[in-house]
């Protein structure tokens, strides 16, 4: 969630909490005049539908196109994403090895989390940090994140488990390419090149 999408949402919140609790006081003043308790017990009942309201619009209403970027700027990047991804890695022999494999990103997203999970022929990865990066005035928007990767068991003497950290740009509008780049705790390094399949 980006700095920007939090404030709007605390102010979201706090106008909507208002505004709930009014509509109930109204209603409640509607059939009589209410007592100190009757006003009290309106509480729990604008916590209960604050917390459904909130509770929907992080996990779907955030992700409508309508809302899309004058109120939320975080983009909807949830889905599978194919392309290539080209590695570098310098041997202890001091030799360069270098190549292209076929990867599959699947990107998990609600309005406040993320979760990026990667998957070659040789090893999966997922994300243990992530963290948008996104102005419009500098022209910048990238998903940054740091995961494990973890290669098969079977080539763990060649490939250990690491650390590595990515980062993404896209198109703030129309996020239907991740390019960019990642390096590695074992000092390998190298690009991606996604695009969204569904």
């Amino acid at each position: 969630m980006t700095e920007t999408n939090k404030r709007y949402y605390i102010w979201t919140i706090v106008v909507s909490v208002l505004l709930i609790f009014g509509i109930l006081f109204l209603v409640k003043i509607g059939s009589g005049k209410p007592t100190a308790r009757e006003i009290l017990q309106l509480v729990p009942t604008t916590v209960t539908i604050e917390l459904v309201l909130v509770g929907l619009f992080t996990k779907w209403i955030w992700k409508w196109k309508l809302l899309h970027p004058w109120f939320v700027v975080t983009p909807d990047l949830s889905g599978t994403w194919k392309g290539t991804l080209h590695y570098v890695w310098i041997t202890e022999d001091g030799v360069r090895n270098e190549g292209d494999r076929d990867t599959t990103v699947t990107i998990i997203q609600s309005f406040n989390h993320i979760v990026i999970k990667l998957g070659t022929v040789e090893s999966t990865s997922h994300s243990v940090a992530a963290s948008f990066d996104i102005d419009e005035r500098r022209g910048i928007s990238d998903l940054y994140y740091t995961y494990i990767n973890e290669p098969m068991v079977t080539i763990q003497d060649r490939s250990k488990i690491h650390y590595g950290t990515t980062r993404l740009t896209f198109d703030l509008h129309n996020p239907t390419s991740l390019v960019g780049e990642y390096w590695t705790s074992r000092d390998t390094k190298g690009t991606m090149s996604l695009t969204k399949v569904e």
